[in-house]
């Protein structure tokens, strides 16, 4: 397999993310797998074929809190006190800025994960309606909602809006309202 949805080191190995299955893409295929000759992704040596999204996103987390708990590589490289392999103070040089830049790299993707989960667990009731919906209306339905989903991907914006409110009616006499 030269495609992973995800590959990373591992203790000397790759862990990766081999692809999404089931119904909806409700699991996961995290695999471990040997470093090949050219230092890539391997033989596989284990598997989990079917490690469940709640799974994928409690071990995320639990290892963002282990990353919260741990200082950056430069915290003690002028400390007196606390022990460094440099002699001297490491100046503010292209690499430790580049160190600094991927560490704010990191803590940036996390924090997109960590608001993207948040959005998905408020908006659950919303995608659930969707799901319900899809399941039960005809294919031109499905088509048009599919054509909104595209052109809010693409632009990041629908053409109309939808709101609830209460608005005089001008055409009746009466001026009644309505919904």
């Amino acid at each position: 397999m030269s495609k992973f949805l995800m590959k990373t080191p591992f203790f000397g190995y790759w862990l990766t993310v081999d692809e999404l299955h089931g119904y909806g893409t409700e699991r996961a295929t995290l695999s471990l797998r040997e470093r090949n000759r050219h230092g890539q992704p391997g033989k596989r040596v284990g598997a989990d074929f079917g490690m469940k999204r709640a799974a994928v996103i409690a071990t995320a987390f639990e290892l963002l809190d282990i990353a919260d708990k741990m200082l950056p590589s430069t915290t003690f490289a002028t400390s007196d006190t606390e022990f460094c392999t440099s002699a001297e103070p490491i100046p503010c040089n292209d690499t430790f800025l580049a160190m600094e830049q991927e560490e704010t790299n990191v803590q940036a993707r996390c924090q997109r994960a960590v608001n993207a989960f948040s959005n998905l667990r408020r908006r659950l009731p919303t995608l659930q309606r969707l799901q319900r919906l899809l399941e039960q209306c005809d294919d031109d339905i499905a088509a048009t909602m599919d054509v909104m989903l595209l052109m809010l991907e693409q632009t990041g914006d629908l053409p109309f809006r939808a709101s609830v409110g209460v608005v005089a009616n001008v055409n009746s006499p009466e001026g009644a309202v309505r919904h």
